[in-house]
């Protein structure tokens, strides 16, 4: 069994709002698609509406987060926390409350939750 007539059937060009990609979240009901990255050395989370869910060639930007240096992003399953991995702090784990689901304009401006990683001694952080 193989997979090489897997093929994309469509693509969303990000380059316009990203030079690098860190992360891809969608919305349980595939409405909601959240790409997080950086460019010029600022780091942002976009949301897009997809107006056919799970269909990324009808995606519109709806929100963009500007972010301190945000790694890959993800939503609770009713979109009212987002998590986000923070590349400024090394295994970091951060928790925001929105209080409108899934939108990222109704972040609320502080951190409501950490969560540290330990790396262990001697891994060299792999």
């Amino acid at each position: 069994m193989g997979y090489s007539s897997i093929s994309e059937t469509n693509i969303l060009n990000v380059s316009t709002d990203f030079g690098y990609t860190t992360g891809i979240e969608l919305s349980p009901d595939g409405e909601y698609m959240y790409v997080s990255g950086g460019q010029s050395g600022s780091y942002k989370v976009i949301s897009y509406l997809l107006s056919t869910p799970w269909d990324i060639s009808t995606a519109t930007k709806s929100e963009t987060l500007s972010t301190f240096s945000s790694g890959g992003v993800r939503l609770k399953y009713d979109g009212t926390v987002l998590y986000m991995l923070d590349l400024s702090v090394p295994d970091a784990i951060k928790q925001y409350t929105l209080s409108t689901p899934w939108d990222l304009s109704t972040r609320s401006g502080s951190i409501t939750g950490q969560y540290n990683v330990q790396t262990a001694t001697g891994d060299n952080n792999l």
